[in-house]
């Protein structure tokens, strides 16, 4: 099982979107026939995230390569009408790429989720720490994910006796999570208990755009 988890970690960087899809197959088929529930669970996310890959990797990057290409003539030879329809075309390629970039996100925080759920903490630390470079951007709906693994990030450094830094990952959770999702929001909760535990009061609220 945790052979099939590193060869998933080992082909996010290439993307080997089948090689990918196997060793998820594998590790939730195994981890349902030995009745590890919450492993399985996580596993589904996995192939939630591979499917967006699969759905927009080429494509995506396909069509923004072309719509890049058509921008550019258009500036050198189009009118004001085809220059416009150039420039919408090319922002919608670019919103299009930025959703296979998060779903690598999303696929690399949630393979650094199985990791440590498998007491492998030190290999999902780096995972964590790929996917929050790889997400592009940190607002809208991305938020909510980029605060999880934060979270789980801070989980990491307060059992490798990082209190400082396992505190200030928490503060940051508590003071962007708390405004949008209220007090009684159990990721909200638990990083507050997390902070306590750690012997500090809560960051305060981080102001709304």
């Amino acid at each position: 099982l945790c052979a099939r988890i590193d060869g998933i970690a080992a082909e996010i960087g290439h993307q080997n979107i089948l090689r990918l899809c196997e060793n998820v197959d594998l590790v939730r088929s195994t981890a349902e026939a030995h009745g590890l529930t919450p492993l399985a669970q996580l596993t589904r996310s996995l192939e939630a995230a591979l499917a967006r890959i699969q759905a927009g990797r080429a494509s995506s990057q396909a069509a923004l390569a072309e719509a890049q290409a058509q921008w550019e003539a258009e500036k050198r030879n189009g009118g004001r009408d085809a220059l416009a329809a150039a420039r919408n075309r090319l922002v919608q390629a670019r919103l299009d790429a930025n959703t296979w970039q998060q779903a690598l996100a999303d696929m690399q925080g949630n393979t650094g989720e199985v990791q440590h759920a498998l007491g492998r903490p030190d290999l999902a630390l780096p995972l964590y720490e790929q996917a929050l470079q790889s997400y592009p951007s940190s607002a809208g709906s991305n938020v909510y994910a980029i605060e999880r693994v934060r979270g789980d990030m801070a989980l990491v450094y307060r059992a490798r006796g990082d209190r400082a830094r396992a505190l200030a990952l928490q503060q940051q959770v508590h003071a962007t999570l708390l405004p949008l999702l209220g007090a009684q929001h159990p990721d909200v909760r638990e990083a507050q208990s997390e902070i306590a535990a750690l012997g500090a009061p809560p960051a305060r609220p981080a102001k709304r755009q």
